[in-house]
């Protein structure tokens, strides 16, 4: 069995085939939200952000949010970052709003928008940093529960910490599972020479981007514009088949490019 990268055809469709799935509970959700509404908005009774996110009139307006992204990820679906931006929302939705029920849903999201950055190569650089960020607000988000009372928040921190101990150790079985199934590439060798479209100097450009190096840079090496670079950039990402910089450095990095 090979793992195929997120940006191959076969994982692209499966991606499709996600967003089909939440598009139609999508639709079931705004149509549940619409009838509780009783067919018209009314914010009359909604006095803070809690009554906001828990009123049909708050889920239906989310739901829009998630309709969009996933009608967006459905004819971009190299772009799987935006399931970050679906999961963190109702993550701090479904965590800031005790009344809705779902704070263990809250956390499985909040992974769920992490695990997203970390597929699209955003902790690649930084990673110190970002992963204590990311501690810090996941974190803050269950101090939300002080504004209630010290036991709600103590019971919450309890609940949060088990619940995140098992999606870890869940998420590290299957990252386990899929390294002892995948077929290791032999010396990691990227052939750019199966690119007939590219020519030589783009080549020399994908390997001073696998080298961190900036458009800036590269630009001024080259003696051309920033724009001009940018530009050709664009189509090279196209013929090999990936969205953009970050996809090249999470794809590629490491591997020893054969001209």
């Amino acid at each position: 069995m090979r793992i195929k990268n997120i940006y191959s055809p076969e994982v692209l469709k499966m991606f499709r085939l996600f967003s089909i799935v939440g598009i139609i509970a999508e639709i079931f959700y705004l149509s549940r939200a619409f009838y509780r509404m009783g067919y018209a908005f009314d914010f009359s009774n909604i006095t803070s952000l809690e009554d906001f996110f828990a009123s049909p009139e708050g889920l239906f307006i989310s739901n829009s949010l998630c309709l969009i992204v996933f009608i967006f990820l459905l004819f971009s679906p190299q772009h799987i970052e935006v399931v970050a931006f679906i999961a963190f929302y109702f993550s701090f939705v479904y965590m800031f709003t005790p009344s809705l029920g779902k704070k263990q849903l809250g956390t499985a999201l909040y992974l769920l928008g992490t695990s997203s950055c970390v597929l699209r190569g955003y902790y690649r650089k930084h990673t110190k940093y970002k992963v204590l960020l990311t501690m810090f607000l996941y974190a803050a988000l269950i101090l939300i529960d002080l504004r209630i009372s010290w036991s709600q928040f103590v019971d919450s921190l309890i609940d949060s910490l088990g619940y995140l101990l098992t999606y870890s150790i869940s998420m590290v079985f299957f990252v386990h599972f899929l390294r002892s199934t995948h077929e290791p590439v032999v010396n990691k060798i990227w052939d750019l020479s199966q690119y007939p479209e590219l020519t030589e100097r783009d080549k020399v450009w994908i390997s001073a981007i696998l080298q961190d190096k900036r458009y800036e840079d590269i630009a001024k090496e080259s003696g051309i514009t920033i724009g001009t670079l940018k530009n050709r950039m664009h189509q090279i990402f196209s013929i090999i088949g990936l969205p953009d910089r970050v996809s090249l450095l999470a794809t590629y990095s490491g591997y020893m490019l054969k001209f």
